[in-house]
């Protein structure tokens, strides 16, 4: 993937660096804590488009089942005006555990006053996917402040499991498909080729494939696969399978643009 290029002539010639998650529990172990939900029109937009099953009706049952929300206690509520925390939109007893932060500055002790003057305040909680204004974000801490995310949680919780084998230091080159007898054939994941240590090795799958390998690599993975678009995979010399012009194309990141202000003493 030659990311660079593609970064650098759409932001005035900088290159904008795209951080990997490459550990247990992938990018949730190195991202910034916190704990945002999308907009509720915005999920239910992708529904509109014709897909089903996504609509914010359908994601919320799983944002709360991933989530063990940690109510502050009474004066921290009283302290950065929390008060429009909705508890229905949050969940108990999920693996990753968030919390509002522990700790607050003195710019703090401004900041929440200053939007209400402003009447910039969060009009609702925005984990119910329509909150508009400003608001303290919720972080994700367990109970002693250190990062809770899928590698402490969801693969902690998991590792026992006679029916899961983790490899380390391993990566897959490519997904194996069933020989298709005809053009109407569907294609059926047989398995996987991946490489470890200097070799190669082949894993045959009994059930299905899954591919969670992040924004950029599963698109990758498919096109390696042979599935994507007819000219990007011909001019890499690999056979397509399926020709979908979307795979790897249409890239939408959210960035991060921090303003800095100095305030009157």
């Amino acid at each position: 993937m030659d990311l660079a290029d593609k970064l650098h002539t759409q932001t005035n010639g900088r290159v904008v660096a795209q951080h990997r998650g490459k550990l247990l529990g992938g990018s949730s172990g190195i991202n910034l804590n916190l704990w945002t939900h999308a907009s509720q029109k915005d999920i239910d937009d992708w529904g509109a488009l014709g897909n089903d099953g996504w609509s914010w009706a359908d994601l919320l049952p799983y944002y709360k089942k991933s989530e063990n929300y940690l109510s502050p206690p009474a004066d921290v509520i009283q302290k950065e005006d929390i008060d429009f925390v909705e508890p229905s939109c949050h969940g108990e007893g999920g693996p990753v555990q968030n919390k509002f932060p522990p700790f607050y500055s003195d710019f703090y002790d401004s900041w929440s006053p200053t939007f209400a003057n402003l009447n910039l305040s969060v009009d609702s909680d925005p984990k119910c996917g329509q909150g508009l204004g400003g608001a303290a974000t919720l972080v994700t801490f367990n109970e002693t402040n250190a990062r809770s995310y899928a590698g402490n949680t969801y693969y902690a919780i998991s590792k026992n499991r006679p029916n899961l084998k983790v490899l380390t230091n391993a990566l897959v080159t490519k997904i194996n498909f069933r020989s298709k007898k005809n053009r109407a054939d569907n294609l059926i994941a047989t398995g996987l080729s991946f490489a470890s240590a200097g070799k190669s090795y082949t894993a045959k799958a009994s059930r299905e494939v899954l591919i969670t390998a992040g924004t950029f690599q599963s698109p990758q993975l498919l096109e390696l696969s042979g599935i994507g678009s007819n000219s990007v995979l011909t001019r890499n010399n690999i056979p397509v399978l399926y020709d979908n012009p979307a795979v790897g194309e249409n890239l939408q990141d959210h960035l991060l643009v921090p303003l800095g202000f100095t305030a009157a003493p």
